[in-house]
C-alpha cells in the first residue's frame, strides 16, 4: 500500500515540477532508525523505499518546532514514541517561503500531533488604542455607568486608584460603543421608519401627531450622533455643527487609501519631509538685518 504512495508521490512530482509544494500526512514508516524512542529501532527495507520515494523528488522535512515525536503507542507500561507524521517540501518551497517552517503541537486526546504550517509572511498586529467617542456622552446610560464604575472602592495609593478606574471605565465604555450599534444603519432605519409613518397616514390624527413627533426625534438624534461621529472622525474640527453635511464628512474621511505599516509610515515620512526639507530664508543672529540661506 506504501509502495503505490510512493509512486503516486512521484507522478506528483513530475508534473508539479519547478513548482513549490507540499506533501503531509502521517506515512507510518521512518527515514531514519534515530527517529524512534523505545521499542524496536532495527533498519528495514520500509525506510529505503521511503527514502526512494522522496529523495529522487527533492522532498525534505521543513524546519519545524514543537513535539519531536508525533505519534505514541498510547501504552504506559511499553510506550514507543515515533516520528511518523511529516510535512515534506521541495526546494522550490524554500526558496519562495524561506521563512516557512511547521508546528508540530500537543497531541491532546489523540496519539498522533497536529502538524501546522507557517510560510513566515510577517504579520504586525498592532493593538487599536482606546478612543472615546463623542456622541457616547449624550446616551442615556453614560452618566450611570461613569457613576457606577467610579464609585467602585479600590485600595492603594492614589496613582493606582485613578489608573485601576480609569481602566475599568474604559472597559465599561466600550461595552456602551459596542452596543450603541452600527451609527450609519440606525439613521437609515430611524429614516425609513419615519418615512414609512407619513406615507401610511391617511388622515392625520392627534395620536399621529405624538407618534411622528417621537420618530422625528429618534431620527434627529440618530443623525447627530452620526454627525459627532463623523466630525471626530475627520478632524475637521472648523465645521460648525449644523445640518447634516453628510457627503462632505464621507469624502472627508474616505480620503485615499494607504494600507500596510510600511506605507502609511511611509507616508509620514513624505509628509514632513515636504516640510522640514525645504530651503526657507532665516535671519542671521552675526548681524542685525543680513540675511542667510538655511536647511532645516
Amino acid at each position: 500500500m506504501r509502495r503505490g504512495l510512493w509512486t503516486e508521490i512521484s507522478n506528483i512530482a513530475s508534473i508539479i515540477s519547478g513548482k513549490p509544494w507540499c506533501c503531509t500526512g502521517d506515512y507510518n514508516v521512518l527515514l531514519d532508525v534515530t527517529e524512534t524512542l523505545g521499542g524496536d529501532n532495527s533498519w528495514n527495507i520500509g525506510i529505503d523505499e521511503f527514502r526512494d520515494g522522496l529523495f529522487p523528488n527533492s522532498l525534505v522535512d521543513l524546519n519545524s518546532m514543537g513535539e519531536v515525536y508525533t505519534w505514541w503507542n498510547s501504552s504506559i507500561e511499553a510506550p514507543i514514541f515515533r516520528e511518523l507524521d511529516r510535512i515534506l517540501v521541495n526546494g522550490e518551497l524554500l526558496n519562495t517561503f524561506p521563512m516557512s517552517y511547521a508546528f508540530y503541537m500537543p497531541r491532546l486526546l489523540s496519539d498522533h500531533s497536529p502538524g501546522t504550517v507557517t510560510l513566515g509572511v510577517d504579520w504586525l498586529k498592532i493593538g487599536k488604542p482606546f478612543q472615546f467617542y463623542h456622541h457616547l456622552v449624550q446616551h442615556p446610560d453614560f452618566l450611570s455607568i461613569v457613576r457606577d464604575t467610579w464609585s467602585v472602592v479600590v485600595y492603594g495609593d492614589p496613582w493606582y486608584i485613578l489608573s485601576t478606574k480609569l481602566k475599568h471605565l474604559k472597559k465599561e465604555l466600550k461595552k456602551l460603543n459596542v452596543s450603541n450599534g452600527n451609527l450609519k444603519a440606525k439613521v437609515e432605519e430611524a429614516g425609513q421608519n419615519l418615512v414609512n409613518f407619513q406615507s401610511s397616514m391617511p388622515s392625520p390624527r392627534e395620536s399621529d401627531f405624538l407618534q411622528e413627533s417621537i420618530l422625528t426625534k429618534e431620527y434627529s438624534s440618530a443623525l447627530k450622533s452620526e454627525e459627532e461621529f463623523l466630525r471626530q472622525k475627520s478632524r475637521a474640527i472648523w465645521v460648525k455643527m449644523g445640518d447634516g453635511n453628510h457627503s462632505y464628512f464621507f469624502n472627508f474621511c474616505r480620503g485615499s487609501l494607504v494600507q500596510g505599516h510600511s506605507n502609511i509610515a511611509a507616508v509620514a515620512v513624505n509628509f514632513f519631509l515636504d516640510i522640514l526639507g525645504k530651503e526657507s530664508l532665516v535671519d542671521d543672529f552675526s548681524g542685525p538685518s543680513s540675511l542667510a540661506s538655511f536647511r532645516i
